[in-house]
């Protein structure tokens, strides 16, 4: 039922592993911001803007995905690697995500 192509997959796989960095930057870019009180320039405010989007199209998709009491597991299996084997419901849900993705990015 969601089908992707294998090179498709392992592109959308990769773009969500990178969400833990992506918040990280966040978190050092608005606390620089904080710390010296200073408005952002053109370039970090449009860098605040770009990590915003990316983790809100995953997280929002996650959130269409899986339910809410397996959102968390959602959240670890596409951002740190977890697997869940083909006869768990979770496995369902998470290529179900990866379709949801592909048709917003």
């Amino acid at each position: 039922m969601y089908e992707l192509s294998k090179d498709r997959f392992l592109e959308l796989k990769h773009h969500c592993l990178q969400v833990p960095f992506w918040e990280g930057e966040l978190v050092k870019v608005t606390k620089k911001i904080d710390i010296y009180g200073e408005d952002p320039t053109g370039e970090e405010a449009t860098w605040i803007a770009e990590l915003k989007r990316r983790i809100d199209i995953v997280d929002k998709t996650l959130k269409e995905a899986f339910a809410e009491r397996d959102y968390m597991k959602g959240y670890y299996a596409v951002t740190k690697g977890l697997r869940f084997p083909p006869s768990f419901p979770e496995y369902e849900m998470l290529r179900k995500f990866y379709w949801l993705l592909d048709k917003k990015l």
